[in-house]
């Protein structure tokens, strides 16, 4: 109903890539709100803008501008926004 996030692929069309990147936009929503999610592999979440909180596995981590954070894609994670400024990232994920 209210995503706590919008994709914009980086890597397409290319084919055959060992990873996909995207930049991504979140959203501010309560917490808890969020719906967490998994995958194979790996992520790599590196904000541009804002502050985003993320929680893996049931670990929380709240990043800045500038801050990255490498995970094991295959643990339940969620994003959010915190605060009211405009946040964005650009996430890396290889399977």
């Amino acid at each position: 109903r209210h995503p706590a996030y919008y994709f914009e692929c980086l890597d397409y069309p290319a084919t055959k890539r060992p990873m996909n990147s995207y930049f991504v936009q979140f959203e501010n929503l309560p917490p808890g709100a969020e719906k967490p999610h998994h995958h194979p592999g790996a992520e790599l979440l590196f904000v541009i803008q804002g502050r985003v909180a993320v929680r893996v596995g049931g670990d929380d981590h709240t990043l800045d501008a500038g801050d990255a954070l490498y995970f094991d894609s295959s643990q339940p994670h969620s994003y959010r926004r915190l605060g009211n400024r405009r946040s964005s990232a650009v996430v890396v994920t290889a399977p």
